[in-house]
């Protein structure tokens, strides 16, 4: 407990038995949920706790037991302006930090702003969407690693599809951007979203559940192998976006991951290829 009273003192809210949902839409309880409010009181948390399992938004993390001790990261907010720069901090989002660039006329960000989850996570899974990801607007990250606070350069965070190598926790993320007429980063902004609309699903979901196969969309696969619309109680392969698993409305993480790996293992049964997870599964 003096632990935890020490972390409070810095800034952190401590909750126990505290349940964390997901934007897929189920529940699960954390015995200690820690929520740093400020950079130095992540920067505590970090050291602090070690062990603990550090989370954004959920929105790309299927969690299949309840975990003892995590970091919440989504309430240490923040962005600081700097000409075309934004430093924000990681538990923004991903969507807010789109609109604050949106009405600073700062392009770069538009295809990114219906994406959710946090900025922190964002850059952990070099999320993306219609040819724009994470690694095309990073400067560079600080993290904290090794019980100490380090700035980790684009170069060096080996970005690839869906994937960053960060080697701690994230704590902000400066974003380089280009100054351009804001009308246009609204229009363009709308465009984007109404294509979003068209094409994804309006229910509950973790994103797309696996990775591209090469260039090609895994849905492709999926459908192919006839599973669009196949569905495991309360979660189901989307029938609008096959790339997608979604909540019905009754669905918990264990339906979700029984039906992923259903597909999985028939899609790699009748095509030949075995999808990677796009999302984060904590077992």
């Amino acid at each position: 407990m003096a632990r935890d009273a020490y972390l409070e003192k810095a800034g952190c809210d401590i909750r126990y038995n505290c349940p964390l949902t997901s934007t897929f839409g189920c529940t699960c309880v954390a015995e200690k949920a820690i929520f740093p409010r400020n950079f130095t009181a992540a920067v505590k948390a970090a050291k602090e706790c070690e062990d603990a399992l550090v989370l954004g938004g959920i929105s790309n993390t299927l969690i299949l037991n309840p975990p003892k001790e995590v970091i919440c990261m989504r309430e240490l907010k923040g962005i600081i302006e700097g000409g075309a720069d934004l430093y924000v901090m990681s538990g923004e989002s991903l969507n807010g930090a789109a609109r604050w660039a949106r009405m600073r006329a700062l392009s770069g960000m538009e295809q990114l702003g219906g994406i959710p989850g946090t900025v922190g996570g964002a850059l952990a899974g070099n999320s993306g969407c219609y040819g724009r990801q994470m690694s095309d607007i990073t400067l560079y990250a600080d993290v904290v690693k090794d019980g100490r606070v380090e700035r980790i350069y684009a170069k060096d965070l080996n970005f690839s599809y869906r994937s960053c190598s960060v080697p701690g926790v994230i704590l902000g993320v400066m974003l380089r951007l280009t100054p351009s007429d804001g009308d246009r980063i609204e229009e363009n902004m709308r465009v984007w979203q109404a294509m979003r609309a068209a094409t994804q699903p309006g229910r509950p979901s973790l994103g797309c559940t696996f990775k591209k196969c090469g260039e090609v969309s895994c849905a492709y696969y999926i459908e192919k192998a006839g599973y669009k619309g196949y569905a495991i109680q309360g979660a189901q392969v989307s029938e609008k976006h096959a790339g997608f698993i979604v909540n019905t409305g009754t669905a918990t993480a264990a339906n979700y991951y029984d039906l992923a790996e259903k597909v999985r293992t028939g899609v790699e049964k009748f095509c030949g290829i075995t999808p990677e997870y796009e999302i984060n599964i904590i077992k």
